[in-house]
């Protein structure tokens, strides 16, 4: 990780912001463990304000304490996976049948003829929150919008992860899954939110059997690679 020199604002706050950031855009993998000590000798702070960005990032859902061993960046499992795919869906259809007219309209305004993004794999995920956080955020119900931000934080961070390596940089996917959010629109537009239910659960959906085909994809190429670093290590 590279160096950082934190300064006036407050030092807990810095630090949350910064590690928060490498989470969220790969460059601390899931599985990481973070220590105070280690984190504060990088950041040429004391462990004070560490240990404060540290238990932000666990609240946020990012990190898990393992007690007097420090953190672990989350990491995923085919459990987790539908866990976090089952709780969105339940929101989201949530969100379609109980969002107030003006709010939808919103909504509806924002994410009408959005231009594609291209390029690099994070606007495209970006784009994709923008469109889900939106429409919770259309319930106008706090709680669950805080609730929905951890699980979309973790939603994020797996993305990331799927898309970390040259060979899952190819984004064909992620671009039609992005291009059904217009027929959901259509359907809200029409007045039809059972039909746009019915496209938003087959939109999850669809990403959910996405994220968890490559998740295993991945997992099996990392255990041959520890394989076959350890098999050198011993030769």
């Amino acid at each position: 990780m590279q160096q950082i020199v934190l300064t006036s604002e407050s030092l807990g706050d810095k630090a949350y912001k910064i590690l928060r950031s490498f989470i969220l855009k790969g460059e601390i993998r899931p599985g990481t463990r973070l220590t105070e000590s280690q984190l504060a000798g990088e950041m040429r702070i004391s462990r004070t304000p560490v240990r404060d960005a540290l238990r932000l990032l666990e609240k946020d859902g990012l990190l898990i304490s393992e007690g007097l061993k420090g953190y672990t960046v989350i990491h995923f499992s085919c459990k987790s996976i539908d866990e976090i795919f089952d709780t969105r869906l339940m929101i989201e259809t949530h969100a379609l049948r109980t969002a107030s007219p003006p709010e939808l309209d919103k909504w509806i305004a924002q994410h009408t003829g959005e231009p594609m993004p291209a390029g690099e794999i994070e606007p495209i995920i970006d784009m994709d929150d923008a469109f889900h956080t939106g429409l919770v955020t259309a319930m106008n119900n706090q709680m669950i919008s805080d609730f929905y931000y951890n699980v979309n934080t973790r939603m994020k961070v797996l993305w990331l992860y799927i898309y970390s390596d040259e060979e899952y940089q190819v984004h064909n996917t992620m671009l039609s899954s992005i291009m059904s959010h217009g027929s959901i629109i259509e359907s809200c537009k029409a007045g039809d939110i059972d039909q746009a239910v019915e496209r938003l659960t087959k939109h999850v959906n669809d990403s959910r059997d996405y994220a968890l085909k490559h998740f295993k994809e991945k997992t099996v190429a990392e255990k041959k690679q520890a394989l076959f670093a350890s098999a050198e290590q011993d030769g």
